[in-house]
């Protein structure tokens, strides 16, 4: 899916607001089902403009999340840089089989 020739980029940040959550919006607005994603999580330091909207000191470390979300052809949908605080969060991860068909496009 490529968000221009859905006039996505334009109407999302409406839609978010009326489901509650982005996932929900591309799957009930534009019939875009997330079947997979990546996320990479990094430590690190923020930049100077992290630092301003997180209210913190160019020391304080954060983490910084990187996530590419695919639909199940296995064309990139989403891509989503998030950078939190490391000071107030946990991460947590669970560990489980699952089918490996899901990979495959």
């Amino acid at each position: 899916m490529r968000a221009r020739e859905h006039g996505f980029l334009q109407r999302i940040d409406v839609q978010i607001g009326s489901f509650g959550h982005a996932t929900e919006a591309l799957e009930r607005q534009f019939a875009i089902r997330l079947m997979l994603a990546d996320e990479i999580i990094e430590a690190g330091l923020p930049n100077a403009e992290e630092t301003r909207l997180l209210r913190i000191s160019r020391k304080t470390p954060v983490f910084q999340f990187t996530r590419t979300s695919l639909v199940q052809s296995g064309e990139p949908s989403e891509f989503v840089k998030s950078v939190y605080r490391a000071d107030r969060y946990k991460i947590v991860n669970r560990l489980t089989r699952f089918n490996r068909e899901l990979l495959r496009p």
